[in-house]
């Protein structure tokens, strides 16, 4: 599991500093249900962008909740709406601390892998500002101590959309 996540901390950076030789680089904010996200895509070319993204929560005494991801998007057209396809992959991990006085039966750290396809478009308000909104298919397996998805051990699939505002550099 640690080597899991270091590989994917590692890809996180390594995808990030490249983006210093690519056409363009972005932050995006993202709002999907009661979860927010934050984004960097990195256009490689003019109808592809590697997209690393990561998630965190802070529960004081309790736990902290740390998401990392990588997505492709493909772009179907290029315009002032953008239509594109993405395939996303990553993992959701929970480190509980072990002084927490809330009852749990296993305290040790809970990693659920998840992986999906979203279909979408942005809006370019001029090249350096957009707002996007996706719907998505998603699955997730989720580790046998995990509550996260309210089936521990299993697979579990969902639809869900998202909307976002991205500026680029």
């Amino acid at each position: 599991m640690k080597t899991s996540l270091l590989a994917l901390v590692i890809l996180f950076f390594v995808v990030s500093t490249s983006a210093q030789t690519t056409k363009r680089l972005g932050l995006t904010a993202g709002i999907q249900g009661n979860q927010y996200g934050i984004a960097v895509p990195i256009r490689l070319t003019q109808s592809f962008s590697l997209i690393p993204s990561v998630a965190m929560t802070y529960v004081q005494e309790n736990s902290t909740d740390l998401s990392t991801g990588l997505a492709a998007r493909f772009y179907i057209k290029q315009a002032k709406v953008s239509p594109y396809a993405t395939l996303r992959g990553g993992v959701g991990i929970n480190l509980p601390y072990n002084d927490a006085e809330q009852v749990m039966i296993d305290k040790s750290t809970r990693m659920d892998i998840f992986g999906g396809i979203a279909f979408g478009g942005e809006y370019f308000i001029d090249e350096h500002f957009s707002f996007g909104v996706e719907a998505q298919g998603n699955v997730t397996k989720s580790d046998d101590g995990s509550f996260r998805f309210g089936n521990p051990g299993k697979v579990n699939f969902n639809t869900a959309t998202m909307i976002s505002a991205t500026i680029y550099f």
